[in-house]
């Protein structure tokens, strides 16, 4: 009978804590792609008798993108293997990833047309892949008798977006020969893929990662140009992922880059303003703070600085200010071989404050953790932290913690942004003296070279401007824990 009292009273006590400390919760986790932001295309031959393959089966599983549903439109057309006046369609009505209904429509225009090469040495053949990287629309062929050998380039319209926001845009391009580079532009920046023959996913293998603004009239234009490279040059077009950036309130959003002095490193540096989104936008511009120190490449006493004004994402003052401290120092990485060295966020993912290194000969191998703190904040409101750590080895593990909660980002050397791969992002309160503190600290052997902590950037977003008020059932779960503790001890006396 004692036994079992001293199990109720153990049960009751815990419902109890549980009741008052951990109501309201302060974490979460952050999930995958939204799968109603997500338009996946995929480009295919339809039956016309021709031997290389086709008609193309729809393709449904993930690409470098994925989603809790991954829903692909085929756009299909004929294979014209001679001279031909090209192919074209307009406002062709897409569904999301999740098979919904959207706004976009795509239109295209080519001089040549649609092939599917499964029936060939594809460089995709036998892969979960297959459907989609062994056909595609192509372009600038060499079929057409054009006293320049090329027949010109092709284009892809995405319309009925939301005018001047910003999206991501995967363009695959994979065909039956190695070596056959596509140069593709988008929003006025251009980038080439040539196929190496791996079946892996990798930017300017199989796939080029653009970000770029919808026009005042919600279209983003993509063209599409043979190389000149491999044994047959034509630009190929297997497919394309567009994922909406998550829009915020330009004035409560607080972007933060960390950056090197010019100190004669030869590593990087001066580090560059950045002027993108980061992994959520700003509806109203993207102005970042350009925090930047020097670099000490051996033993040193560390940096600190406190309370530096911060503008909001529009440019605007904001009372925020940032306070930090490492025991080491800031470094500009891009002459290295930076994971978004290519990327659109190079300048943002390419240099970083860092911290517990190992340079200052601590007998412990790790110099210590830096901090980070924010303050002048609403006291009680709820905030979005993201934070950004990227740097040169893959595998560099990086511990953040924030009012008790933690998480680890790992290099994975992919160089688009993903949780706990690029960045780490809570939901947390401001203390009572309106302020948010983290740590960071280095995690493991940091795979390739040395481990240390890496901070290239912080976003914060304002969720609230008051504590949150606990639901109902936070309160009936407290009188519960209260009813079962006050019953216990009544048992008991």
């Amino acid at each position: 009978m004692e036994n079992r009292k001293s199990l109720m009273r153990f049960l009751s006590y815990i419902c109890f804590l549980v009741s008052i400390f951990c109501i309201p919760s302060q974490g979460r986790a952050a999930v995958s792609v939204d799968a109603n932001a997500l338009i996946n295309v995929q480009f295919g031959e339809t039956n016309d008798g021709y031997p290389f393959g086709g008609p193309t089966p729809s393709y449904s599983g993930p690409g470098v993108f994925s989603a809790s549903s991954n829903n692909w439109n085929l756009i299909a057309g004929p294979f014209l293997p001679g001279p031909s006046s090209g192919l074209s369609a307009s406002n062709i009505p897409l569904t999301n990833a999740a098979g919904g209904s959207s706004s976009v429509t795509l239109s295209y225009t080519t001089p040549n047309s649609f092939i599917d090469v499964s029936n060939l040495s594809a460089i995709f053949n036998g892969t979960p892949q297959r459907n989609l990287m062994t056909s595609y629309l192509f372009a600038d062929s060499n079929r057409n008798g054009s006293p320049t050998g090329h027949d010109g380039p092709g284009t892809v319209v995405f319309g009925g977006l939301t005018p001047n926001a910003y999206y991501e845009t995967l363009v695959y391009s994979a065909a039956d020969e190695i070596g056959r580079g596509t140069t593709f532009s988008v929003g006025g920046v251009t980038q080439t893929v040539t196929p190496n023959g791996s079946t892996t996913f990798s930017v300017n293998n199989n796939f080029a990662d653009f970000i770029s603004r919808a026009d005042v009239g919600g279209n983003i234009s993509i063209s599409m140009s043979a190389a000149g490279t491999g044994g047959f040059p034509e630009a190929n077009l297997n497919g394309i992922q567009l994922r909406a950036i998550p829009q915020v309130d330009s004035h409560k959003l607080v972007n933060v880059q960390f950056g090197e002095n010019n100190d004669g490193a030869p590593f990087g540096g001066p580090t560059p303003q950045y002027t993108g989104p980061g992994v959520v936008s700003g509806t109203a511009g993207n102005s970042w703070n350009l925090i930047t120190n020097n670099f000490v490449s051996g033993p040193s006493a560390g940096m600190s600085a406190s309370n530096i004004p911060l503008t909001d994402a529009s440019g605007a003052p904001t009372s925020v200010l940032l306070s930090y401290s490492t025991p080491d120092s800031f470094i500009d990485i891009s002459n290295l071989s930076p994971i978004f060295g290519s990327a659109p966020q190079h300048d943002l993912l390419s240099s970083y404050l860092f911290a517990d290194s190992m340079r200052n000969g601590n007998p412990s191998g790790h110099d210590g953790p830096g901090s980070v703190t924010l303050s002048g904040l609403i006291p009680g409101a709820m905030y979005q932290l993201i934070l950004e750590s990227v740097a040169d080895n893959i595998g560099r593990a990086t511990l953040f913690v924030v009012d008790g909660m933690s998480q680890i980002v790992a290099s994975d050397g992919v160089p688009i942004q993903g949780l706990y791969s690029s960045y780490a992002e809570f939901l947390v309160a401001a203390g009572v003296t309106g302020d948010i503190t983290f740590t960071m600290s280095a995690v493991g052997t940091g795979g390739i070279g040395f481990p240390e902590a890496n901070l290239n950037g912080i976003q914060l977003v304002r969720i609230s401007s008051t504590a949150p008020i606990p639901e109902p059932s936070a309160y009936l779960t407290a009188i519960v824990g209260l009813f079962l503790l006050g019953w216990v001890q009544r048992r008991r006396a």
